[in-house]
């Protein structure tokens, strides 16, 4: 059976949550900043739209952390 796009996006959404907290982030901010609706940012954090490679990087790059940033432990 495929995985849900919640499954898929779960690690990578969690770590994009814990590092917005980390670094005093709003995820309306960051979304703005990389060109997305606080809704479409929204979305991606809780499964109702895939994580893909160029929004790792637009997300990434609204934080100002390298993209591999989000694949650490």
């Amino acid at each position: 059976m495929p995985a849900s796009i919640a499954e898929m996006n779960e690690p990578l959404a969690t770590k994009i949550r814990k590092t917005l907290e980390q670094r005093g982030f709003s995820q309306t901010a960051i979304a703005k900043k990389a060109g997305y609706s606080g809704q479409d940012l929204s979305y991606m954090l809780n499964g109702r739209k895939i994580i893909k490679v160029c929004d790792i990087i637009r997300i990434a790059q609204a934080m100002q952390i390298p993209p591999e940033e989000l694949f650490k432990e």
